[in-house]
C-alpha cells in the first residue's frame, strides 16, 4: 500500500513520460499470479537465478543462496511477490483519488505558508480517504485468497513456513477431503476478513459518513 501510494503521488506530478509510466505500472497487475510466481522462482533460483548472480557481483554474498529453501527468506519473498501484483491496483485507485483534490486548496495553503508535509496530511489524506479505504479493503481481502502464487513459488515450504490459511483450507478440503473442518476454517477466515474490514471502516469512518 505504501509503495502504491508513493507511485501514485509521483505519477500525479508533472513528471516526464508520465502517461507512459501510467501504462507500464499496470503490467504486473495484468500478469497472472502463476506466471509471476514462475518468474520470481527462476529469479531466486540458487543455481541459475539472477538474484544470486547480481549479489555475488556486488560482493554482498560470497556463495549462492537457496532463497526459497531458507525459512528466513521464503516468506518475505512470497510477500514481495504478492505485493508486486497488488501495487498497480493501489496505485490506480490512489491516483484516481488524487485527481479529485482541488488544486485551489494547495495554492491557498501555500500562500498561508503550509509545508509539503502539512499539505499531505491536512489536505491530501482527508480528500483521498475513500480511495484509501477501497485500496485497503480490496488488497486485504485478496491477500487472504492467495493460493496459486504460494503453491507455485514455495509449495508452502520450507516445511510449512509459507503455508497460508487459504492454502491450508484448500488442502484440507480437496486433498484430505475433510469438508467439515475446511468449512469451519473458511468461516474463521471470513471472520478475520470482516474484523480487518470493520477496523478500516472505523478508522476511516469520516469518509464513509460522507
Amino acid at each position: 500500500f505504501i509503495l502504491g501510494m508513493t507511485l501514485a503521488i509521483c505519477l500525479n506530478t508533472k513528471m516526464k513520460f508520465r502517461d507512459l509510466f501510467r501504462v507500464w505500472i499496470l503490467i504486473p497487475w495484468a500478469v497472472p499470479s502463476v506466471v509471476t510466481a514462475i518468474i520470481f522462482k527462476w529469479f531466486f533460483n540458487d543455481i541459475y537465478g539472477a538474484a544470486n548472480d547480481l549479489l555475488m557481483q556486488l560482493g554482498i554474498i560470497s556463495a549462492p543462496v537457496a532463497w526459497l529453501a531458507v525459512k528466513t527468506y521464503a516468506m518475505p519473498i512470497l510477500i514481495f511477490c504478492d505485493a508486486w501484483g497488488r501495487i498497480p491496483f493501489v496505485t490506480v485507485v490512489i491516483l484516481a483519488g488524487l485527481q479529485t483534490v482541488p488544486k485551489e486548496l494547495y495554492e491557498a495553503a501555500k500562500i498561508d505558508g503550509a509545508t509539503d508535509t502539512k499539505l499531505f496530511f491536512h489536505i491530501t489524506i482527508p480528500y483521498i480517504k475513500g480511495a484509501i479505504l477501497v485500496a485497503l479493503l480490496v488488497t486485504s481481502m485478496f491477500s487472504f485468497r492467495v493460493v496459486a502464487l504460494m503453491l507455485t513459488l514455495t509449495g508452502g515450504g520450507p516445511g510449512d513456513n509459507t503455508k497460508l490459511l487459504s492454502a491450508y483450507v484448500y488442502e484440507t478440503a480437496f486433498r484430505r477431503l475433510e469438508f467439515g473442518y475446511s468449512s469451519a476454517l473458511s468461516v474463521v477466515m471470513l471472520l478475520l476478513i470482516a474484523i480487518i474490514c470493520l477496523a478500516y471502516i472505523y478508522f476511516l469512518r469520516s469518509e464513509v459518513k460522507e
